[in-house]
């Protein structure tokens, strides 16, 4: 038997080879480099990629490939598509049997872990026993499929739509044992257009972890409370998709600032890369924090095991997997997320999907060729959160016009309120005219102006042309502009009889009829004609059909350019949108059987050969004429809805740019398109609103 001296030197001895060992790794550390640590894990997981379970596999194949863009990513990917649809298949027979789902949730719950998350679920879970089911289980399923861009069908989206999630994810003891997945949860229902909870949970968030208490906090809530924070903007990217908005999560960004000392030494290596990719995902690279969660990881990673080991120690590599794919994402973060996979949209992949998914009757097509109004109206709803969300960023002119077209589609009156600033911008530059309108070299000065500022484009060319030697007339134009907007919101500048008497002895009839005007501004001119009607300056409505079949002759449509036919429709469509003052009025098929008949016979070449806005355009015809069953209004349908795109939930241009403020105008008509409502508003007429009547320019009072 060893004597007491023996095993002291024993044990001193032990801890001397040890210390050596932990000295030796933590100067093997500090000299790699972060690409070092990044190529380590890569070689680590890949090599034994087969070995991971189904969910881990697919977890890390899913995140490579939206950090690369590499397609050897997308056999892992699938794995987990199939994974995801066997269980939802599985399941999908029993969501509308109250006893499967109460066995279900019942089966889940004692089905966690034993440990201190464990408990703290189950605990919570007890005032809200079938949330499991369906957030964790149906709702999870459902937005991981959506996300390879599989069309669900009605019958799991009426499901996940009629429980009503809102009590359990703003409950304290809930978001206290669930703050990551909670906010999964929120942003998925959001994403497949089913609830917006955002602000709801964010308020419910904080008043559950409330800053000024973090000190009470023990380790474990804090680090649940950090990593639901970074799990608000991971959701609201779809999973590093795209990048979200430091204006709307800044002030996670700032909390992690404040607190980065205790991240740095408190919080799991998980939760320490997520907060460093929370700050790539807001294109803050250069952030001092990114950098310390980076020298933190390097001093965790295990240059041996070619991985991050756990808190314990343990070198298991399917339940390492997240933390080090995560610590490889922050590494090597790219320039360009990849959004996706969608696997109906990959050559390689798409022979390897399964053709029939859940009740064997749905296909998995993501542009299916059916009129789907639950299908449009999800679509909408994200067209909507996206640009109500980015509000603040778009340019004035988008946001006027985004706004007073929502205020007529849904009667918000939170929309009204930018028309009172919308007049602001107009009653400035009409209180200029008024002073100056009087001199004829003034205005054509006004005229040659405007003139000059045309693009250099072929249309503005074009433009410019047709202008040539029109004296003040394009300055008068403008006015009718000006002046038909104040009269939308039921507003009349002082000035007006003024305006007024200008206009009509400015002369404009020869050049809004003319072929060679209308080539240039089709959609334009009917709505001149349209302002000038409705302000009671004349009405030039009747000779319309005869000046655009001069123009544009139907039996020369086969030898317009792309260009011209574009054109030509536009000004067709404009026509009956002018007619109905801007979707506040409908009006008459029969005044406007001419154009419908028009778009019917072209609708091949329309869908084909038009761009989004015009094709909503055309479908919008139909709608404002009351024609809801017409088979072209139909087809414009299905175009725009597969024109939508899978992770920016928003149609972008032909060339795939997803300016918010350029596409507002196609967007704004796509959500018209896809969620017409039954009533139409006026206005905002703005001295209806007492609120906003208030907020006016003193001469509107």
């Amino acid at each position: 038997m060893m004597s007491f001296d023996n095993r002291l030197l024993y044990i001193v001895f032990i801890f001397v080879i040890l210390g050596h060992s932990y000295a030796a790794q933590a100067k093997e550390s500090e000299s790699l480099s972060y690409q070092d640590v990044a190529n380590g894990i890569q070689q680590t997981f890949e090599s034994r990629l087969f070995e991971l379970p189904p969910r881990i596999q697919g977890h890390y194949g899913i995140r490579l490939y939206r950090m690369t863009g590499d397609e050897k990513y997308l056999p892992s990917a699938l794995y987990d598509y199939y994974v995801v649809a066997d269980r939802m298949h599985a399941i999908v027979d029993g969501i509308d049997n109250k006893s499967f789902i109460k066995e279900r949730s019942e089966y889940l719950t004692g089905a966690m872990s034993k440990g201190k998350r464990g408990k703290a679920r189950r605990k919570a879970l007890k005032a809200f026993p079938e949330f499991i089911f369906y957030a964790d289980e149906l709702l999870r399923h459902a937005a991981r499929l959506n996300a390879f861009g599989v069309e669900l069908p009605g019958k799991i989206k009426r499901t996940i739509a009629q429980y009503d999630y809102l009590p359990a994810i703003t409950d304290k003891t809930m978001i206290q044992a669930w703050a990551a997945q909670i906010a999964n949860y929120v942003y998925w229902l959001h994403q497949l257009g089913i609830a917006d909870h955002r602000v709801a949970y964010k308020e419910a968030f904080l008043a559950a972890y409330p800053d000024k208490e973090d000190d009470k906090l023990s380790r474990w809530h804090f680090r649940n409370k950090v990593y639901g924070l970074t799990h608000f903007i991971f959701a609201a990217s779809g999973f590093y998709q795209h990048n979200v908005s430091s204006n709307e999560f800044g002030w996670i960004l700032d909390y992690f600032d404040q607190n980065k000392r205790r991240i740095l030494n408190d919080a799991t290596d998980d939760i320490v890369a997520e907060v460093g990719i929370s700050f790539l995902l807001m294109d803050k690279k250069s952030h001092p924090l990114v950098e310390l969660t980076k020298q933190r990881l390097v001093r965790a990673y295990n240059v041996e095991a070619g991985m991050i080991p756990s808190v314990s120690g343990k070198l298991i590599l399917s339940s390492g997997e997240h933390r080090n794919v995560l610590t490889y994402m922050l590494m090597t973060w790219p320039e360009q997320l990849t959004p996706g996979p969608f696997f109906n949209e990959l050559e390689s992949m798409n022979k390897y999907v399964p053709v029939q998914l859940l009740d064997n009757k749905q296909k998995i097509n993501k542009a299916k060729n059916i009129e789907n109004k639950e299908t449009y109206q999800q679509s909408a709803n994200k067209i909507r959160a996206e640009y109500d969300s980015n509000f603040l960023k778009l340019k004035t002119s988008a946001q006027n016009h985004y706004a007073a077209r929502m205020y007529r589609l849904t009667g918000d009156t939170h929309y009204a309120s930018q028309a009172v600033n919308e007049v602001y911008q107009i009653s400035e530059r009409l209180d200029d005219y008024a002073n100056s309108l009087d001199s004829a070299t003034w205005r054509v000065e006004q005229a040659r102006a405007m003139i000059d500022r045309l693009p250099t484009t072929k249309r503005g060319k074009r433009r410019k042309n047709a202008l040539a030697n029109t004296g003040d007339k394009r300055f008068a134009l403008y006015l009718v502009y000006q002046l038909a907007k104040l009269n939308e919101y039921g507003l009349e500048h002082p000035a007006h009889q003024q305006f007024i008497r200008y206009l009509k002895q400015a002369d404009l009839h020869d050049l809004l009829m003319s072929p060679q005007f209308i080539k240039a501004y089709a959609a334009q001119v009917a709505n001149y004609v349209y302002w000038l009607k409705t302000m009671d300056v004349v009405d030039w409505t009747g000779e319309l059909k005869m000046a655009f079949e001069s123009a544009y002759p139907d039996a020369y449509d086969q030898k317009l350019t792309k260009s011209e036919f574009n054109n030509k429709v536009y000004g067709l469509t404009h026509i009956i949108l002018a007619d109905s003052n801007y979707y506040q009025n409908l009006v008459s098929a029969t005044e406007h059987q001419w154009i419908l008949d028009y778009f019917e016979r072209h609708e091949d070449r329309i869908v084909n050969k038009t761009k989004a806005d015009i094709q909503a355009e055309v479908g919008l015809s139909f709608l404002l004429t009351e024609q809801g069953q017409h088979k072209t209004l139909k087809a414009m349908k299905v175009s725009i809805q597969n024109a939508i795109h899978p992770t920016k939930d928003r149609v972008l241009s032909s060339k795939g740019n997803d300016d918010l403020s350029k596409g507002e105008h196609r967007n704004v008509l796509a959500y018209a398109l896809l969620n017409w409502p039954d009533k139409l508003f006026k206005g905002p007429i703005l001295n209806e609103h007492p609120e906003l009547k208030r907020r006016l320019p003193s001469h509107y009072q």
